[in-house]
C-alpha cells in the first residue's frame, strides 16, 4: 500500500539525519514497481521502491521474485548508485528477474555484498552490464563469498569486480552458476588476500576479454575452476600476484577444468605482477593445474604452465580441410622445470589420459638450464595415449628446454603418426649436461619423423624397456639425430637406442630410416642394441592368420643382439609366396651382429606345413654369430629345419615331410635338436 506523507516525512527524516551527520542504519529496500512488482522501470525513481525512496549506500537491496513475464530494473546512463548489498530471488519458472546496468553500480558492505537465488533456473535472473561501465562488489571486513545464480551478460569494456579489500589475509571467492557472455575487452575480477572463480555455467569470451584473479596476500592462492563449456577467443586468463613481497612456498595458483573448454585464436593463460612477485616459476607458481574434461588450446594460443595433469582429453592444435592451425605454445613465460602428466591427477590418483596433437605446438621454454619431464601414464596409470597427429596432417611438435625427458609408462602408448615430426631440443648453454631422452616401458609406434637434438655432453638415447614395445608402423617412419646447438662436440652427437622389450612392425612392409643430420660422417649409422626381448619383423607372431606377417627394414643402422634376445620369424606358406617374416638392414652400417645367446623361433601360422625350399629371414651388408637355440612354434626345433649363416643373411630350410605322422614325430623329438641342424658360413 502507497502513503504520499509518510514518504514525504521518511525522506525528509533520511536528508535530516545527512545534514545532521548522524549515521543511518540500514534497511531493506524492495522493488515494488510503484505498486506493481512486476513492473520494469528504473531504479532512480524512488516511487519504484517500498518503502518510497532511492536506495542510499547503507541500504539493503532486495530485487524480489518475477511472477509473469521480464521485469527490467534499470540503473541509467548518467546515475551511478552505490549500496550496502544486493538480494536478488527467483521462483517462478518462466519469469524473467533482470537488472541492467548502464551506469557504474557499487556495492559494498561489512559482510557478503551479494545474493543471487533462482531456483526457477539459471535464465530466471540476468544481470547486463552495459559497455564500458563496472558493476564492483566488495566487502569490507573479512572473507567475501559470492555464489550467484543467473545469467551474466557483459558487453564491450565492461567489468563485473568482486574483492575482498580489508587485508592481504582474507579470501575473495566468485561462483557463477549460470551463462557468462563477455564481449570485446570486458572484465571479470576477482580480488583479494587470496582469489577463486569457479564457473558453473557455459561461458564465452570474446576478443580482449579477461579473466583475472588479482591476489594480495605474500603466499595468496589464485585458483580458477570451469565446470561447463567454455569457450575462450583470443581472450586471457590472468593470475595477477599483487603482494608487495613474500615467496612462493606451498602457494597454490592453478587452473582446473572439468568440463569443456576451449581456448582459441591466441588465448592465453598469463601469470603477471605490478609489484615485482615472480612470473616465471618458483617454487608453487602455475603448479597443480589439472583437465579431467576436454580441453582444447588451439590456434596461437599459449598456456603457462608448470605442472599440468591430465586425467581427460587433451587437444593441441586443430585442423580444419586438412590445413593445421597456427602454432601452440604450452609452457608459456615459465622459466622454471616443467611436468606435464597424462594419465595421474595432481594428487597422484590413476586415471586414464588422452592427448591428440594436431597442430603445430611448442610445450617447454627457452630456458637452457631448466627441464621439461613429460610423463605418459604413471606407475599405476594404464590405457593413457600421446597421439602425435592424426595420420594424414602435417603437424610439427617440439619439446624444448634445457634438459628434455619424456617417460612413457607400462600399459601406455605414444603414436607417432604419419605426416609428423616430433622434435626433443636440448638449449643448454652450459659445458655439461643437454639430455634429451625417451623412456619407454609402454608401446611407442613410430610412423612419422622423430628427431633428438641433445648439446653439450648430454645423453641422447631411447631406451625401451622389457615391459615395453617400439613398433615401426609403415614406410616412412624417420628417426634423426639433429646437431647440437653449440655446434659438434664429439660423444654428445651419439645417438644411442637400446631395446630390452619388443621390437616390430606393424603390416606387411614396414621401415625406419636413420638420418644423420649432424656435420660429422662419423655418425652415419646408428647402433641399435636389442639386449633380451623380442624381435618379429611383422606385426606380432605366432598369429592365426597370415596378418602377423611382415618384412620389417632398418635404414642406415647396425643392430646388435645380446642377452636373451628371441628373434620370431613368422611362416605362413611356401616360398615363392613371400608370406613369410623378413628383417632387412641396408644403407649405411647394416651389420647384424649375433652374441652367442640368442634364440630363433620360427611360428608357424595359417596351418602352414613346411616343405622343401629355403627363407631369407635376415639380409645386411655383414652377419656375425649364431644363434644358441632353435625353436619352431616355442619348442625345441629337433632337427625340422636347418639354418645357413652367410656372410650377408641367414637363412632355414625345410626338407620335404611327406606324412603327417612323420611330422608329428620330429616335433615329438626334444633331444639333439641342435645336433640336426646344419651351419654354413660363406
Amino acid at each position: 500500500m502507497r502513503f504520499s506523507y509518510p514518504y514525504a516525512l521518511f525522506t525528509a527524516a533520511r536528508v535530516g539525519a545527512l545534514l545532521s551527520c548522524l549515521p543511518l542504519l540500514a534497511q531493506a529496500i524492495t522493488w515494488d514497481g510503484g505498486g506493481v512488482s512486476n513492473t520494469s522501470g528504473t531504479w532512480e525513481t524512488g516511487g519504484n521502491w517500498n518503502p518510497d525512496g532511492v536506495p542510499l549506500s547503507s541500504d539493503s537491496v532486495i530485487l524480489d521474485d518475477v511472477t509473469s513475464g521480464t521485469r527490467t530494473v534499470t540503473i541509467s546512463s548518467g546515475s551511478g548508485q552505490a549500496i550496502n548489498d544486493l538480494t536478488i530471488t527467483q521462483t517462478t519458472g518462466g519469469a524473467i528477474n533482470k537488472l541492467s546496468v548502464e551506469e557504474d553500480f557499487t556495492v559494498s558492505s561489512t559482510s557478503n555484498p551479494l545474493a543471487f537465488t533462482s531456483s526457477a533456473g539459471q535464465g530466471g535472473i540476468v544481470i547486463d552490464i552495459a559497455a564500458g561501465k563496472t558493476f564492483s562488489a566488495a566487502r569490507t571486513t573479512g572473507s567475501l563469498t559470492a555464489n550467484l545464480d543467473g545469467t551474466f551478460n557483459l558487453a564491450a569494456n565492461s567489468a563485473f569486480t568482486v574483492a575482498a579489500t580489508e587485508a592481504a589475509v582474507t579470501n575473495s571467492d566468485l561462483t557463477l552458476n549460470g551463462p557468462v557472455t563477455a564481449l570485446a575487452g570486458s572484465t571479470i575480477k576477482v580480488s583479494g588476500g587470496s582469489a577463486s572463480l569457479t564457473l558453473n555455467g557455459d561461458s564465452i569470451f570474446a576478443s580482449g576479454s579477461t579473466l583475472k584473479l588479482e591476489y594480495t596476500a605474500p603466499q595468496g592462492n589464485a585458483i580458477f575452476t570451469n565446470n561447463a563449456i567454455m569457450s575462450m577467443d583470443a581472450a586471457t586468463l590472468d593470475f595477477a600476484w599483487e603482494a608487495t613481497a613474500g615467496n612462493n612456498a606451498g602457494i597454490g595458483r592453478n587452473f582446473n577444468n572439468t568440463g569443456d573448454w576451449t581456448m582459441a585464436n591466441g588465448s592465453s593463460i598469463v601469470l603477471s605482477s605490478t609489484t615485482g612477485r615472480p612470473t616465471g616459476g618458483g617454487n608453487a607458481v602455475s603448479v597443480d593445474n589439472q583437465n579431467s574434461g576436454t580441453m582444447r588450446v588451439e590456434s596461437g594460443s599459449t598456456v603457462s604452465s608448470r605442472k599440468f595433469f591430465n586425467t581427460g582429453t587433451l587437444q593441441l592444435g586443430s585442423q580444419t580441410a586438412g590445413t593445421t592451425d597456427a602454432q601452440i605454445h604450452w609452457g608459456g613465460q615459465i622459466t622454471a622445470d616443467i611436468e606435464f602428466h597424462n594419465g595421474r591427477d595432481a594428487a597422484g590418483t590413476a586415471a586414464v589420459g588422452i592427448v591428440n596433437v594436431l597442430g603445430d605446438t611448442l610445450m617447454g621454454h627457452s630456458a637452457t638450464t631448466a627441464v621439461l619431464a613429460v610423463f605418459n601414464g604413471s606407475a599405476t596409470s594404464t590405457g593413457s595415449v600421446f597421439n602425435v597427429g592424426d595420420g594424414t596432417t602435417v603437424v610439427n611438435f617440439t619439446l624444448q628446454s634445457g634438459n628434455v625427458a619424456f617417460t612413457n609408462y607400462a600399459g601406455n602408448t605414444l603414436n607417432l603418426k604419419a605426416n609428423t615430426t616430433t622434435l626433443l631440443k636440448s638449449l643448454l648453454t652450459t659445458n655439461t649436461g643437454g639430455a634429451t631422452t625417451i623412456t619407454n616401458n609402454g608401446a611407442i609406434v613410430h610412423a612419422g619423423n622423430l628427431q633428438i637434438q641433445g648439446n653439450k655432453t648430454g645423453t641422447r638415447s631411447i631406451t625401451t624397456a622389457s615391459t615395453g614395445s617400439y613398433r615401426v608402423d609403415g614406410l616412412a617412419a624417420v628417426l634423426r639425430s639433429n646437431e647440437s646447438t653449440s655446434g659438434p662436440t664429439g660423444s654428445d652427437l651419439t645417438l644411442n637406442f637400446t631395446n630390452s622389450g619388443i621390437l616390430s612392425g606393424s603390416s606387411a612392409a614396414d621401415k625406419l630410416t636413420y638420418v644423420n643430420g649432424t656435420s660429422k660422417t662419423t655418425f652415419d649409422v646408428l647402433a641399435m642394441n636389442q639386449t633380451g626381448g623380442e624381435i618379429t619383423a611383422g606385426f606380432g607372431s605366432n598369429g592365426s592368420g597370415t596378418s602377423s606377417i611382415g618384412s620389417l627394414e632398418l635404414v642406415n643402422t647396425n643392430l646388435t643382439l645380446s642377452g636373451t634376445t628371441k628373434m620370431s620369424f613368422d611362416l605362413g606358406s611356401t616360398v615363392g609366396s613371400g608370406l613369410f617374416d623378413s628383417l632387412i638392414l641396408s644403407g649405411n652400417g647394416a651389420v647384424f651382429t649375433l652374441g652367442g645367446s640368442e634364440t630363433l623361433d620360427i611360428r608357424l601360422v595359417n596351418g602352414f606345413t613346411p616343405a622343401d625350399g629355403t627363407y631369407t629371414l635376415v639380409s645386411a651388408t655383414s652377419v656375425g654369430g649364431i644363434f644358441a637355440n632353435l625353436l619352431l612354434d616355442g619348442s625345441d626345433a629337433a632337427g625340422a629345419y636347418t639354418i645357413d649363416y652367410a656372410a650377408d643373411s641367414i637363412s632355414i630350410s625345410f626338407a620335404a615331410i611327406p606324412e603327417p605322422a612323420t611330422w608329428s614325430l620330429l616335433m615329438g623329438l626334444a633331444v639333439g635338436g641342435m645336433a640336426f641342424c646344419r651351419r654354413r658360413r660363406n
